[in-house]
């Protein structure tokens, strides 16, 4: 069960539309950090496996899927030209800050328990995904609640043509 919502995480993304949506994505971001600490509540206090093992699928559904929201706007919005170098840069950022947040992590579950830690997470990604959609929300770069497109159009991607040709 553990492996196969995810899994249903990524499908349900691609059968739901074309076009990538930062909404979608902060939505997921704002579940993955809930189901985060409702995980931690469920080993903090003594209840049911069943519930713990939904509430880790419910984070693995969320996490898969603002993961991949944020991967395709990124791919989504780059100038072809640029793709590359920003994918590269993308994947450096992403794949190498993991160590630091596995140092990060168990240094807290030494110091709080594994409870602790998955709370003390749960706690930072909800609030940074609040944050950043607020934020985002007054830039007008989503949409607020009841509207389909944003106030305002994001910045135009530059040009493609290069100043020597």
């Amino acid at each position: 069960m553990n492996l196969r919502l995810p899994l249903a995480g990524a499908l349900a993304l691609a059968f739901l539309g074309r076009r990538p949506q930062r909404e979608r994505m902060l939505f997921a971001a704002v579940a993955f950090g809930a189901m985060e600490l409702l995980l931690a509540l469920t080993s903090a206090i003594p209840l049911s496996v069943g519930i713990a093992a939904l509430c880790l699928a419910g984070a693995g559904f969320a996490m898969t899927t603002s993961m991949a929201t944020a991967n395709t706007i990124v791919q989504a919005t780059t100038p072809d030209s640029l793709r590359g170098r920003v994918m590269s840069i993308y994947m450096t950022v992403f794949m190498g800050t993991m160590p630091i947040g596995a140092l990060l992590s168990g240094a807290t579950a030494r110091a709080f328990g594994t409870a602790g830690s998955i709370a003390i997470g749960g706690t930072v990604c909800l609030l940074a995904a609040a944050s950043i959609g607020v934020g985002s929300w007054r830039q007008g770069l989503v949409a607020p609640a009841g509207l389909s497109q944003p106030t305002r159009p994001p910045h135009p991607a530059p040009s493609s043509a290069r100043a020597d040709d």
